[in-house]
């Protein structure tokens, strides 16, 4: 629902059919009151032709404004925890790429299930969330997701999609969101991850250093400035 006025939920509200409980499905909004998160969900449940999403998340927490939006009365966060407990939403979130401190305040306001955030070998380098979020959120026990695996596909002239992919998957995540735009790019993924061996430390460090050179805001853009 967030990008292109929530077409791609259409697409798959005609696809799932008889396959709907096989499937995790999951939205996001980007709203921050009640009232306009509650018509996010309810657009995103028509589209899908289902009632209910196994996820659904904040979308883009990006500065601590954010969260005195979502946590006020009428904010965003009762309309989540609404919809968990009349089952139009198994499990609730939050998403952002933007600042890891924001992330680590939203682990302290409230138990959500999951979080989704960038994870990848040049990730420790800058305003990290390997280091200032992911320790918190897996001792919360919660789903944690990464994104930006392949930083934009920009890590791709110092690594390979492999090493990018391994790197992640060996962090203690239990997903990784990959932007893939052909049917080729899928095949790669699914190689990778049936393939996939978690790294040793001392391999996992030499990724890091590998990419200590392209590292910084100029890589990771969707990053605040510091």
């Amino acid at each position: 629902r967030s990008y292109g006025d929530g077409f791609s939920e259409s697409v798959y509200g005609k696809a799932l059919g008889s396959n709907r409980k096989r499937i995790f499905l999951t939205t996001k909004s980007v709203e921050r009151t009640k009232a306009g998160a509650e018509a996010d969900l309810d657009a995103s449940l028509k589209a899908y032709q289902t009632d209910y999403v196994d996820l659904w998340q904040i979308h883009s927490i990006a500065k601590l404004e954010d969260l005195e939006e979502i946590f006020a009365p009428g904010g965003a966060l009762e309309a989540f925890v609404a919809a968990k407990k009349a089952g139009k939403a198994r499990f609730i979130g939050f998403t952002g790429h933007h600042d890891p401190e924001v992330h680590a305040r939203m682990l302290e306001r409230f138990d959500f299930d999951t979080i989704l955030m960038p994870l990848h070998c040049a990730d420790p380098h800058y305003l990290s969330f390997e280091k200032r979020v992911l320790a918190r959120a897996a001792e919360k026990g919660m789903g944690i997701q990464a994104m930006k695996t392949l930083a934009n596909a920009k890590l791709l002239q110092s690594l390979t999609v492999d090493q990018c992919m391994s790197y992640a998957l060996t962090l203690p995540i239990h997903a990784a969101v990959l932007g893939c735009t052909t049917p080729g790019q899928v095949d790669d993924a699914v190689r990778v991850a049936q393939a996939f061996q978690k790294l040793k430390p001392s391999q996992a460090e030499e990724l890091v250093g590998r990419v200590k050179g392209i590292m910084g805001p100029d890589l990771e853009d969707w990053k605040r400035r510091t």
